[in-house]
């Protein structure tokens, strides 16, 4: 709808459990949320049969695309892909990798950061699909779909092109809210609801982290005990948006792309050819990521660990300050962000 795409940073293979970039992460997730409608609306009686779990044949099920399938209509709805993912046993460099790109094993005391979370196509399809279902009731007919449709239409064309430095879920909202300022509030308490404001504050998103932790285990008395305190802080947040005194994406940073040309990875999880050069943006990049750029030169588990804590980098000099790196190691960061900026465009087929 929105013309040809400028070449996105991320080489790797898209997937609902990914982190790829904004851009890539707006564009399939937008086509993810669209199978989540159909799943739900569909009169069509084998794909009715399907989503109930009947007539599947559990040998084919075993296939990675139809595990994923699963995983679109399950955890899209249930806004599952908010969490971090639980970092994976040690291993060769690149299968630990690629382990962690398979991967479904959620941290549930541990949410995506905003920067995360926006390149994530699970949660932007999770996000507009919770959206564009909220106006539609059980009984929704063609024209009611129909009718919603029109607005996401309008609204995706108001936005009229591509833009490599803009985070397009985010201009998606302001698009939206500029054809339609009476869905302005209410779109806004959901997106800070779907992040738990973690594009917006550091301090919501630990509040969240700390509540969920005890939730996952079943401790309902801690758990309780947070909630109250959990939901007064998340409608603060909601109205200091909605009143101007704070912005839905106060708490996402810079995009730090950085590349190892060297260092190939597959276009699929399924493909044993490395064709494409690895690249990561340091605001989003995974431990294992580091691990199989960086190597033991720098400390991926540090360099996570501080971003979760306090945030996202500023830029290169912040993260070689925050994350305690030497001279050495703040060259070979630099060295690999100039190695980025001589790559070509990645062109998605």
């Amino acid at each position: 709808m929105l013309g040809p795409q400028p070449p996105t940073p991320s080489g790797k293979f898209h997937s609902v459990i990914a982190i790829t970039d904004s851009l890539t992460a707006f564009d399939e997730g937008m086509g993810i949320h669209m199978q989540s409608i159909a799943a739900r609306f569909t009169t069509t009686p084998g794909f009715r049969a399907r989503m109930a779990g009947i007539g599947v044949d559990p040998a084919a099920e075993n296939w990675f695309s139809r595990r994923e399938t699963w995983l679109r209509h399950a955890w899209i709805g249930a806004n599952q892909l908010v969490f971090a993912k639980l970092p994976p046993p040690a291993a060769d460099p690149y299968e630990r990798w690629r382990a962690d790109e398979r991967s479904t094993a959620l941290d549930y005391c541990r949410l995506r950061m905003g920067d995360e979370l926006i390149a994530s196509e699970g949660f932007v399809a999770s996000f507009v699909f919770r959206w564009m279902a909220s106006g539609l009731g059980e009984d929704a007919t063609l024209a009611d779909i129909r009718r919603a449709y029109d607005k996401l239409v309008d609204a995706l064309a108001r936005q009229r092109s591509w833009s490599a430095g803009e985070r397009p879920v985010i201009a998606f909202i302001d698009s939206w809210i500029a054809a339609y300022p009476g869905d302005r509030n209410r779109m806004i308490a959901l997106f800070v609801d779907m992040t738990h404001g973690a594009t917006a504050s550091l301090a919501l998103r630990h509040q969240t982290e700390a509540a969920a932790c005890k939730g996952s285990v079943g401790d309902i008395d801690a758990f309780g005990a947070d909630l109250g305190a959990l939901r007064k802080a998340r409608r603060a947040l909601v109205d200091d948006i909605v009143a101007g005194k704070a912005g839905i994406a106060d708490a996402i940073g810079p995009q730090l792309w950085v590349a190892a040309p060297d260092t190939k990875i597959a276009v699929a999880p399924w493909s044993p050819d490395r064709v494409e050069p690895l690249t990561l943006d340091l605001n989003t990049a995974s431990e294992p990521a580091l691990a199989l750029m960086f190597g033991g030169g720098i400390d991926g588990v540090r360099v996570v660990a501080e971003r979760q804590a306090n945030g996202p980098f500023r830029d290169l000099a912040d993260l070689s300050r925050r994350a305690g790196l030497d001279r050495h190691q703040a060259a070979r960061i630099d060295a690999a962000a100039r190695a980025f900026a001589a790559l070509p465009g990645f062109a998605r087929d």
